[in-house]
């Protein structure tokens, strides 16, 4: 063992041999700590750093990055991990996809499917293709845009040079329906650069489309049916269909609406009364028609076309037709020296149909008029009438006017060689029609001769010789006139034209079935149109007399039967009682041209005093004339 010199320090003083000092644990532990704490709290700001990098990215503008500097920053020499790009929004900028195909599908504006208003200035294309033999249907599922300014624009076909179907802005209704006419269709979506709305969502599918009918029909009786009505589809936009129906020679065709719907003045059905659309039209058909409306060709062919528009297609149509035995028009031409007029279904026992207007013109030979003889004539009165015309054609004047019952034996006679008849009906309640003979009379077409004396029915004209062609009438003449309507009716005359020799040449008008009964008028010279007279009863009589000088135009005057109030019961008796005028008690005025008597007894050794309740008339001109006495020569009272 070596032994080592003791130590000394500078002064030669011995030092006690240096020990090892044991180390100080608590101090270690101290150090310890601190190095934790330093190493957390570097992972804490290192963790700040990051979340701060990771907010500032979620909050940046699409298609940017913020960069954080790290100037700033302490110089701790981390790494951190690579964090993924967050997911953007689609741009309410950026149209949609172009191209859509498939059995259906939904078209977007841009933003609408996150709730977002498209943007201004866009110009988006959608392009539609289903398979061939298909259409395409639209439905408005929502659609707001700024009216007028933002606009989506279908086409009917693969490009904007198609037919434009629709330019919809606005507020378009959900539930609108828009079909194309093929398997493509186009759609373009542009806004101006302010007010952006919600924009639109529509979806689109394939269509069954039901093409037109086959065409041609044959046989005693069918259907004809509007695309789609047998399967309860609507039809569609954009048709053109024909229809050709044919039965046997010398039948007609007739037509009977089962149900029509279409839209009004947009979808039509045009109906020819022939073998093609170049025949004469004889209905077109719109909107509502009422199921039982008939419709009847006057020949064995008929053809229809059926037309609709571009938008709102509805129901359809079913009607039906049978070949009919001759309900249609007669032959309208008739000549020889008798012979008969039928209403369309009499020599069959059928009752005429509706919706008809057959003409009739009847020629004799020169120097004949043309008389014509009720057999038998039952119509709907006030619809369906007989329009009878003293000449070659309707603007000839009107002899008269038949509807409802006319009596047979009623005769009519023509003041020349023609006459022409018009048989109009309406669109319900057919009866049996008329059997109407005509033959010749061997009357002169002279001015000098007078027409004929009997008239009745509701309605028609008095005329002097010659008046219906434009004659004067002749001298020396006097012609006898009587006009009967129903019991309980009175008589209405108006004037139309009245010019004869003033004081010469007169017209006589009695009030009854004679020339004894009273005289109502004399009317001479000029007569102002429209001058109106009126009988107390259901007869009336006039005498047209003119001397040997100076003829005139003469007349025409209309004749109508009247609802008149007559005058009440002439005799009254007891203590009191109350006198009234004709209509009074019924809140109705008087009527023209009245002579009413009232006689009023009461007991011997008294008096009759008389009270006014009420009284208005005319005055000067309308008057009670009041006599002392039993009849109209006693004293005058008042």
């Amino acid at each position: 063992m070596t032994n080592f010199p003791p130590l000394s320090d500078d002064n030669g003083k011995s030092v006690p041999p240096m020990t090892k000092r044991q180390p100080n644990r608590t101090n270690k532990k101290y150090r310890w700590d601190i190095i934790l704490i330093c190493v957390g709290l570097i992972l804490s700001f290192a963790a700040i750093i990051l979340a701060i990098i990771i907010l500032s990215k979620k909050n940046s503008p699409a298609g940017t990055q913020n960069v954080m500097s790290t100037a700033s920053l302490p110089n701790v020499h981390t790494t951190f991990p690579t964090l993924p790009p967050p997911t953007l929004l689609p741009s309410v900028s950026v149209c949609r996809p172009t191209q859509y195909s498939g059995p259906s599908g939904v078209l977007l504006s841009p933003g609408f499917n996150t709730n977002q208003n498209y943007r201004d200035n866009l110009n988006c294309m959608c392009y539609i293709t289903v398979p061939a033999g298909y259409t395409i249907l639209l439905t408005v599922n929502s659609f707001i845009t700024e009216e007028n300014y933002d606009k989506l624009y279908i086409y009917d076909g693969s490009s904007t040079a198609s037919l434009l179907l629709a330019t919809w802005s606005g507020r378009v209704d959900a539930g609108r329906k828009l079909e194309s006419s093929g398997n493509s269709l186009t759609a373009v979506f542009v806004t101006d650069a302010s007010s952006n709305q919600a924009g639109f969502s529509i979806s689109y599918s394939q269509s069954n489309r039901t093409l037109c009918l086959q065409p041609n029909y044959s046989g005693p009786d069918g259907v004809l049916l509007s695309p789609g009505f047998s399967t309860n589809q609507n039809y569609h936009s954009n048709m053109n269909c024909m229809y050709q129906v044919t039965v046997p020679a010398n039948y007609m065709i007739l037509l009977t609406v089962n149900s029509f719907v279409t839209e009004y003045n947009y979808d039509k059905l045009y109906i020819y009364d022939g073998s093609s659309t170049a025949s004469l039209l004889l209905a077109t058909w719109s909107g509502t028609i009422a199921a039982g409306r008939q419709l009847e060709s006057t020949r064995n062919t008929l053809t229809a076309q059926f037309v609709t528009d571009h938008s709102t297609n509805l129901n359809g149509f079913s009607i039906s037709y049978s070949q009919s035995n001759g309900t249609a028009c007669l032959s309208p031409n008739y000549s020889g020296p008798d012979g008969t007029l039928l209403s369309p279904g009499f020599s069959t026992n059928q009752n005429y149909r509706d919706n008809i207007n057959c003409m009739y013109q009847v020629t004799v030979p020169a120097n004949y008029s043309i008389l014509l003889t009720v057999n038998s004539f039952i119509t709907e009165e006030k619809y369906d009438k007989l329009f009878i015309y003293d000449g070659a054609s309707t603007s000839s004047p009107l002899l008269a006017e038949w509807s409802g019952r006319v009596d047979a034996g009623k005769k009519l006679q023509s003041s020349g060689n023609t006459l022409t008849a018009k048989f109009v009906t309406d669109a319900s309640s057919n009866l049996a029609g008329f059997s109407i003979g005509y033959s010749q009379s061997n009357a002169s077409l002279s001015t000098s001769v007078c027409l004929p004396s009997n008239y009745s029915g509701p309605h028609g004209v008095l005329l002097s010789p010659g008046f219906s062609t434009n004659q004067n009438y002749h001298d020396n003449i006097n012609c006898i006139y009587q006009v009967t309507v129903p019991a309980n009716y009175m008589i209405l005359l108006t004037v139309n034209s009245f010019v004869t020799e003033y004081d010469y040449d007169k017209l006589y008008i009695y009030d009854g079935p004679s020339i004894a009964s009273t005289l109502l008028a004399i009317w001479s010279g000029t007569i102002a149109a429209t001058r109106q007279l009126e009988s107390t009863g259901n007869t009336l009589t006039a005498k047209f007399v003119t001397d040997g000088s100076t003829n005139y135009a003469g007349f025409s005057i209309n004749y109508s039967q009247s609802m008149r109030t007559v005058c009440l019961p002439p005799n009254y008796s007891g203590p009191d009682g109350l006198l009234l005028s004709p209509g009074f008690s019924t809140n109705q005025h008087y009527r023209n041209n009245m002579i009413c008597m009232y006689r009023v007894s009461v007991p011997a050794n008294y008096t009759i005093q008389l009270t006014i309740n009420s009284f208005v008339t005319e005055y000067d001109y309308d008057r009670l004339y009041i006599y002392d006495g039993s009849s109209t020569i006693s004293p005058l009272l008042a």
